[in-house]
């Protein structure tokens, strides 16, 4: 029998393509925090609807792959279920799913290990993978969504439905932060848009409105009021950049016929020879980069309607900027220890100096750290503050 996992260098190895396997998708209603794919967080059926992970995306990927091959290896890491090891997904799913398609139709494909055309059976039998060992959910989590956030966006929706499933599992700012990269305002942001009503997240889900708007709608306390404001809003949307937007869809449309037509083309000069291949091939590459072109456009007619939205909600709405007491308060801690106290110990370690200038003294700094953490607290009396700092007990009669 062949062996399931070859070793390359280090942890990179090839990994029988039908081995690996991708994570259950972990619903918010689970009672234990479990790792899933970010991606599988986007609305519809989990792990089919991602963004990413669409009929078109896909196709894009394949053919990628099939001219260019695997450019990067999957993340994967090795778990132990039933006496027996499982190599499990935790980056890479969309390349996954591409080879192991290229593979099942046993495509023509380039191998850029020996430089041929060759069948897709053989050529991604085994995919390059990063194997870690001892990597928990929460690792692993963390893992898929940095690294899909440098690949294709997991979106805003998935983004949103992830870090509610945080919350739900007692996930802390700090710990969120940690897991994504993203700042204290990101965090703030998404607590605010996740106290909203369900029908103004399900516009924010769907692309209806943006999370500008979302932000200024949350500032609207009645509930009825925010809904009829949302209504106006989409309609405004929609209505401001419809004729935009059905002109580049209409445009990506015929880019994708143009596209299909040029694969097919290009089929016939693999199997036949009847048509030129390198000039199939220069075909195929200008739909492709036509197409892309024609998405990114209908794209940014989605996003100049949701500008003139929020524009719109502006005039309506006195936006106060005021995030739930509770949420700043949380939030706050984070900021202060973040900015203040962490860049303060860093000055009374190099004695007040900083490039080589004196900034202020240790004891000052010192007093600075103390109000901080005293404020990251709670505590809001400056007497009480100044009182710990200088006992009373310390002054002369």
């Amino acid at each position: 029998m062949a062996r399931v996992v070859k070793p390359i260098e280090g942890n990179l190895a090839s990994v029988k393509i039908d081995v690996l396997e991708v994570a259950d998708f972990a619903g918010a209603a689970d009672e234990e925090f479990a790792y899933s794919n970010p991606r599988h967080f986007s609305p519809g059926r989990p792990g089919i609807d991602g963004k990413g992970l669409d009929r078109d995306s896909m196709k894009e990927l394949r053919d990628a792959i099939k001219d260019k091959g695997l450019f990067k290896p999957l993340m994967v890491r090795i778990l132990e279920r039933g006496g027996k090891k499982v190599y499990q997904i935790i980056a890479g799913e969309r390349r996954w799913r591409a080879c192991k398609k290229l593979n099942e139709d046993d495509e023509q494909c380039f191998n850029p290990v020996t430089g041929k055309v060759e069948p897709g059976s053989q050529v991604y039998e085994s995919v390059e993978c990063r194997l870690y060992e001892d990597i928990d959910d929460k690792e692993a989590m963390k893992m898929a969504f940095l690294e899909n956030s440098t690949s294709v966006n997991i979106g805003e929706a998935a983004n949103l439905n992830l870090f509610r499933y945080w919350r739900d599992h007692g996930f802390d700012d700090q710990t969120i932060m940690d897991c994504t990269k993203k700042t204290v305002a990101w965090v703030r942001h998404m607590d605010i848009i996740s106290g909203l009503d369900a029908e103004t997240l399900t516009a924010y889900c769907q692309s209806q409105i943006n999370q500008t708007v979302a932000l200024q709608l949350a500032n609207v306390e009645d509930k009825k009021e925010r809904v009829k404001i949302l209504h106006e809003a989409c309609a405004y949307a929609e209505g401001r950049a419809k004729e935009t937007i059905d002109k580049a869809q209409e445009e990506l449309g015929e880019a994708v016929k143009d596209a299909e037509l040029a694969q097919g083309t290009l089929k016939i000069a693999e199997y036949d020879g009847t048509v030129d291949k390198n000039k199939a091939k220069d075909r195929v590459a200008t739909t492709v980069k036509k197409v892309k072109a024609k998405r990114k456009k209908v794209k940014e007619a989605v996003q100049q309607g949701q500008a003139k939205a929020g524009d719109m909600v502006k005039a309506q709405i006195k936006v106060t900027g005021k995030p739930p007491k509770k949420i700043n308060t949380a939030l706050r801690t984070v900021a202060i220890q973040q900015l203040i106290v962490d860049e303060v110990d860093k000055l009374i370690e190099a004695d007040g100096e900083k490039d080589g200038i004196v900034v202020a003294p240790v004891e000052a700094l010192e007093i600075v750290k103390h109000t901080a953490e005293a404020i990251s607290r709670g505590e809001k009396n400056l007497y009480n503050i100044l009182a710990d700092i200088f006992p009373p007990e310390d002054f002369d009669e």
